[in-house]
């Protein structure tokens, strides 16, 4: 068996006490020795994710922060929808078996459609756009819940 090896590149997102988010991409042995913050409380920072690949790490991170920027909220909200309907097209229908356990006429509602979307990084892996989903990730929670509303506007979802 292999052993592992943690990843050498990592994207924080950092919260400073004067308010908003900066990223960055930091080497893991360079991480400050607090504990990460959680909640996105000023003054703490959150792992964002990791990479061994320093070009991509690099390109990512660029583009997190360009997406970050005021300016760029239109254009975040597109490519996050895009990134979250996308991801409901590839799962939405075994979800919609599972729950509704083949039956045409069930349905879920719109909550449920949002929590798998956003579940065990469905996002990353169907959504094809790595920079959408990590920014979406670290938005103050009531943008993100007002995004990921228009990405799913109707009450309930079914076949």
């Amino acid at each position: 068996m292999a052993k592992y090896t943690p990843p050498k590149w990592v994207l924080v997102a950092n919260f400073p006490k004067s308010g908003g988010v900066e990223v960055g991409l930091v080497a893991r042995k360079s991480l400050p020795r607090q504990k990460p913050g959680y909640g996105r409380k000023p003054g703490s920072y959150e792992v964002i994710t990791s990479w061994n690949d320093v070009e991509k790490a690099r390109t990512i991170t660029a583009e997190v922060a360009r997406l970050l920027l005021p300016e760029n909220l239109d254009e975040l909200t597109k490519r996050v929808i895009e990134c979250a309907r996308r991801t409901w097209q590839t799962i939405g229908g075994d979800v919609l078996d599972a729950a509704c356990g083949g039956n045409e006429s069930g349905s879920i509602p719109r909550s449920h459609v949002i929590e798998v979307v956003l579940d065990a990084d469905y996002m990353l892996t169907n959504g094809q756009d790595d920079a959408a989903y990590f920014t979406q990730g670290i938005l103050p929670e009531k943008l993100q819940a007002k995004i990921f509303r228009l990405a799913f506007p109707f009450s309930t979802y079914g076949y």
